[in-house]
């Protein structure tokens, strides 16, 4: 269907008064009608501070709406997707209310587009060339490669002023302390964490055109399938430990702070990821697109 010149009848609860969470009236009752989970998550501060008893909530979208809504706490909240509203019997024998669609802005606080900093630790310096040549380069501020010098001591690969090359003492498993050290030196642009086994997905240059400041973006990943969780699509829908991996994380430096990866656990991604998460929940916005990979490089290799 095509949202851009959307107008649909809606039912309408006897009292109440249909407004756009983007544009809230101030009403003593008020049926805030909010345009997909993006529009949810994007204004979740302000959702929030409405969600009272005398205050309801419509919620329209195509995906797992009971679930995200379970996780926020907010199950008082009515959902329905277009289709269903669409063929809502109860609107065409009470009273009914047409809305016009307005795009909800996806920028929260403003501010200019970012730029990209991607992270690489590094012991696999054979696969440098051919991660850089995924990399889309126009959308990237620079790429920092931290080796860990107790495997690649005085590496220095590149000489390419959008690339920086750092050595690192210390072992830590999965090069968390690398990624720390990288963290320290980082601007006000966007992070991207990409190992050194894997490629950036050819989509993702399409999607940094996309991006505003002040986010936290999930998406879907590619693997192969032989692997846990043995699927060859994993969903970016869930901030959980074994449901979200580094390569389906970006977000905004300034969120970041002081939160680093703890050094010596194997599962700190998804710490790190679900910490970055709880500090900011409702800079959170989750693209239901494949836009990563997993240990690419290395399933390449035996296929």
């Amino acid at each position: 269907m095509d949202t851009s010149d959307l107008s649909l009848p809606i039912w309408k609860r006897p009292g109440f008064v249909y407004r756009y969470c983007n544009g809230i009236a101030s009403t003593y009752e008020t049926y805030y009608c909010i345009l997909g989970l993006s529009a949810f998550h994007q204004h979740y501060s302000e959702i929030k501070r409405l969600y009272t008893p005398q205050n309801a909530f419509l919620l329209l979208d195509d995906g797992e709406v009971a679930k995200v809504l379970e996780k926020f706490k907010m199950t008082r909240i009515h959902f329905y997707s277009i289709e269903e509203l669409a063929y809502f019997d109860m609107y065409k024998h009470g009273p009914s209310f047409v809305f016009q669609y307005q795009p909800i802005p996806p920028c929260i606080y403003g501010g200019s587009p970012k730029k990209l900093t991607i992270i690489t630790p590094c012991t696999r310096p054979g696969n440098l060339m051919r991660i850089k040549e995924s990399i889309p380069f126009e959308y990237v501020e620079a790429w920092v490669i931290v080796y860990d010098e107790a495997f690649t001591p005085n590496a220095h690969i590149f000489d390419d002023p959008r690339i920086q090359e750092y050595g690192c003492q210390g072992h830590s498993i999965a090069g968390n302390i690398q990624r720390n050290y990288a963290l320290d030196r980082v601007g006000d642009t966007y992070v991207y964490f990409l190992d050194d086994d894997t490629l950036m997905h050819p989509d993702m240059g399409s999607f940094l055109e996309t991006i505003e400041p002040n986010h936290i973006y999930t998406f879907d990943q590619q693997r192969n399938a032989q692997e846990f969780p043995f699927t060859e699509t994993l969903k970016g829908d869930t901030i959980e430990m074994f449901h979200i991996d580094t390569a389906m994380f970006l977000i905004d430096a300034s969120l970041i702070k002081d939160i680093r990866w703890i050094v010596d656990e194997y599962t700190a991604d998804a710490i790190f990821i679900t910490e970055c998460y709880s500090c900011h929940p409702e800079t959170w916005i989750y693209v239901n697109q494949t836009l990563s990979y997993y240990n690419w490089l290395t399933h390449l290799e035996h296929t």
